[in-house]
């Protein structure tokens, strides 16, 4: 049900062993009202179908913001595997804004380079992004079961989380204004109403076979076995990928580090195989010794089989149904992390929407907009994906000698190394035609940063009170104003006057260098100072300027000199077309 047990890999583990200092929890079932207070209320806000990595997020993310909702998971425990291990920074983000980034960054590691191999000789290696003034790295490396571990802790903080293991939906009705659930748990079956549903419950999903939607897509005649292995060594920590080498008969491997010793090599072993001798350790531990080099002692913690396929469904919304991640989209694993990692940006894309609505913040015709931003990623997603298959695996002769030529270049020409594709990495993709974005009408003003509607914010080093903070963690949970340079008072009445009349909680943002006018001119704004000059920077600012960020820390609209009315008609149309009321 969840999209942790299957999550595209298509046999039970062969070996499935806890990965040294980290122990699967059990968590306790828990009754449900519904079965011990006979008459309790059914009918709930919100329910998230599948509890897996996607599913916390998005139930977080609502508590977080005060939001209730119920979490429903078939299981009663995280993922077996590392699974998805490569975490973007977006993506940390998002736990960030939620409470639960903290011990994820402590425990995952850095991806700091990227190393391709022909054989026995590396024909290129680089650094993954080297950019300083960022809270969290560009990648970092943290298994699966320690970010649900981690998810499933700050859920249990929050008490607008209602989470139920043990509990496996067995069909959901449409019923006009809400969904009717039917759910089974250890005492016995019980309905469950929702007025919004959310299914995150992976690539089987039941909320989907429910509705009898199609999942169309591409299946790649390609297989890889991935292995968890413990091996104590100082490998660095990034991504080593062999396009043929002796230790696997000529086939591509994958190879990361993780945290507690623990290491993830991914054979490819073609569509021909036979998968279950492949997935014995008979067979993979002469790979893993030539691999590692005589002598080395290692142990298998945990293998599986994943067998490419590419898919989504034609549309996320239907009606009162929502579908993220696996169950809307299913990407390779060799798209450079995005499988995880769009699942969590559609759940960051979801989470505010659910809760303006569900509050009466904004009209339903807010939600339209989940399927007009992330449709279009998706897409993008699996072109990413199909590419770097075509090249790992080549399925026509010309893509075979492309793939041969580029190798054979890289190793004495620059020109050809960005050619080698495994896989390009996971950022925050533009909305480029969200509903929700107001035209770029100063876009000329920018000097062109990536910092254009619809894009996700981009992060710099600020000070706050004296304290060093990430810009990013300052944009609020609500939508927030960013306004630079030091406007004069006026200015900042003026502005406010503006957002008064959109009646949406909106807060201010003043930018300014370390030479500013005492804080007194900003009463009732946040100011924070760019001593290192990285907003300016960063963000193409000019004297008069002001960013406008929704609730997700996306931007809705930029303008080099923004009058109250075009920030209220952009508060407005980012509130899904009416003035919200404003909260006490």
């Amino acid at each position: 049900m969840t999209d942790r047990p299957d999550h595209g890999h298509r046999n039970r583990p062969a070996i499935d062993r806890a990965a040294d200092g980290f122990v699967y929890p059990r968590y306790a079932y828990r009754p449900p009202p519904e079965l011990t207070r006979p008459g309790a209320a059914r009918r709930y806000p919100i329910v998230i179908v599948g509890a897996g990595m996607v599913g916390l997020t998005l139930a977080a993310d609502l508590g977080s913001r005060g939001t209730a909702c119920v979490l429903l998971d078939d299981n009663d425990t995280v993922s077996g595997g590392s699974r998805a291990i490569a975490q973007a920074r977006k993506s940390l983000q998002v736990w960030d804004r939620a409470g639960v980034a903290a011990p994820m960054a402590a425990k995952g590691l850095s991806w700091n380079f990227v190393r391709y191999l022909h054989g026995d000789r590396v024909v290129s290696q680089h650094e993954l992004y080297p950019e300083v003034g960022h809270k969290f790295p560009p990648m970092l490396i943290l298994p699966q079961y320690y970010v649900e571990s981690y998810l499933v802790d700050r859920c249990g903080e929050l008490a607008e989380i209602d989470l139920r293991w043990k509990s496996a939906v067995r069909s959901v009705t449409p019923r006009g204004d809400h969904v009717l659930l039917q759910v089974d748990t250890p005492d016995g079956g019980y309905e469950l109403e929702a007025a919004w549903l959310v299914a995150a419950d992976g690539v089987n999903s039941i909320v989907r076979r429910s509705l009898g939607l199609p999942f169309e897509g591409t299946k790649v005649e390609d297989r890889f076995v991935i292995v968890d292995v413990k091996v104590e060594d100082e490998f660095p920590p990034g991504r080593s990928f062999w396009f043929k080498q002796k230790f696997h008969e000529g086939n591509s491997t994958l190879f990361l580090r993780q945290p507690d010793d623990i290491c993830r090599v991914d054979f490819n072993i073609g569509p021909n195989a036979d998968a279950q001798a492949e997935m014995s350790e008979a067979r993979l531990r002469p790979k893993l010794q030539a691999m590692f080099g005589a002598g080395k002692d290692f142990e298998i913690k945990w293998v599986s089989l994943y067998t490419v396929e590419v898919r989504r469904l034609a549309r996320f919304r239907h009606d009162r149904i929502f579908f993220v991640g696996d169950a809307a989209h299913q990407i390779s694993p060799f798209s450079g992390g995005r499988g995880g990692n769009s699942g969590v940006e559609d759940a960051d894309n979801l989470g505010w929407k659910l809760a303006r609505v569900v509050t009466r913040r904004s009209p339903e015709a807010l939600l339209d907009s989940y399927d007009a931003e992330r449709v279009p990623i998706a897409d993008e997603n699996i072109r990413y994906s199909l590419r770097a298959t075509e090249f790992i695996s080549p399925s026509f002769p010309m893509s075979a000698v492309f793939r041969q030529a580029v190798l054979a270049l890289a190793e004495r020409m620059a020109f050809a190394r960005p050619l080698i594709n495994s896989g390009r990495f996971s950022t925050a993709s533009r909305f480029a035609q969200s509903p929700l974005s107001m035209p770029d009408v100063d876009e000329a003003v920018f000097a062109s940063p990536p910092t254009a509607p619809g894009c996700a914010a981009t992060d710099a080093p600020v000070l706050l009170d004296g304290e060093p903070r990430s810009l990013v963690e300052l944009l609020g949970r609500d939508f927030c104003l960013m306004l630079f340079p030091e406007p004069v008072r006026a200015d900042i009445d003026r502005i406010r006057d503006g957002l008064d009349r959109s009646s949406a909680l909106v807060e201010l943002l003043v930018i300014a260098s370390a030479s500013t006018a005492p804080a007194d001119r900003f009463d009732g704004c946040a100011l924070a100072f760019d001593d290192d000059g990285l907003v300016r920077e960063r963000y193409g600012l000019v004297p008069g300027c002001a960013y406008l960020f929704r609730p997700d820390q996306r931007i809705c609209g930029r303008w080099a000199n923004p009058s109250p009315v075009r920030l209220a008609q952009a508060i407005e149309q980012a509130c899904g077309g009416m003035s919200a009321s404003r909260e006490d």
